[in-house]
């Protein structure tokens, strides 16, 4: 099952890099086009820091 959370919830650390945004430009029209093809990822740093070994995932097939 996948979690739907508000945009302004997720906290982005500073980048490395500054962002590219005529590739963000490229990515919003294929969102536009044909949806959100991969949901994002949250960093698995906090599951490392708090000393777990596993995580819940979801597995999927992605020829579908």
């Amino acid at each position: 099952t996948l979690l739907e959370i508000k945009l302004n919830d997720i906290k982005v650390s500073e980048r490395l890099r500054k962002l590219d945004y005529s590739k963000v430009s490229d990515l919003e029209e294929s969102i536009l086009q044909i949806g959100l093809l991969s949901p994002i990822i949250i960093c698995l740093e906090a599951h490392r820091l708090l000393g777990k070994t596993t995580i819940e995932c979801k597995r999927v097939n992605l020829s579908e």
